[in-house]
């Protein structure tokens, strides 16, 4: 199923440098991490940008591209150039070392998009990059990267009536496990076909 009114944010960022190399180009079950979660999100997203902090690779120049917003450091430079970019409801973010997530997880979160509130899986903590982010967030985490550029601690200072923390036994029920969150950081070894 794919949502209107919300835009998949592929968070392209990071220098991958306890990977070796760029992992977004980085091969697994004969796609790159980026067409594999590119992929995800299109299934999911009508709209889907691809947030990139500076040069692009390119083999991955012919996507829609859109930059971080550079006054900020880290993730929240990236959401926050998509909350800037969309004029939807909603931003869906995934980045790109995420390959176990399904398609079916991520249209639960998007089925969210008019609750006005960040939904974001708590696993072994907050899993910020998977998450929802209303439009309507914009101003506050802005004004909250001005002096804190951590998403942790952006997400955290929310109230209960801006944010839902997705329990385990929420994202349980589609059938994932810790795993499925987990972010590629080292090459694989062997290297999967």
């Amino acid at each position: 199923m794919r949502h209107r009114n919300i835009t998949g944010a592929l968070i392209c960022g990071g220098t991958s440098k306890r990977f070796g190399s760029d992992k977004r180009l980085y091969r697994y079950k004969g796609k790159t991490f980026f067409d594999i979660a590119y992929e995800k999100l299109t299934a999911v997203c009508e709209e889907v940008v691809c947030v990139f902090r500076n040069e692009v690779p390119a083999p991955l120049d012919r996507y829609p591209l859109i930059y971080d917003d550079m006054r900020f450091e880290g993730p929240i430079a990236g959401i926050l150039a998509a909350l800037n970019h969309t004029e939807h409801a909603a931003v869906l973010t995934l980045p790109c070392d995420v390959p176990l997530i399904t398609v079916n997880f991520l249209n639960y979160l998007a089925s969210f998009k008019n609750e006005g509130k960040v939904i974001v899986p708590y696993v072994n903590g907050l899993e910020p990059l998977i998450a929802l982010y209303p439009k309507t967030i914009e101003p506050r985490m802005r004004a909250f990267a001005e002096r804190d550029a951590s998403l942790h601690r952006f997400i955290e200072s929310l109230g209960f009536e801006e944010k839902n923390a997705m329990q385990p036994s929420q994202w349980a029920a589609y059938g994932l496990t810790k795993d499925h969150f987990s972010n590629v950081n080292f090459r694989l070894s062997p290297p999967p076909v």
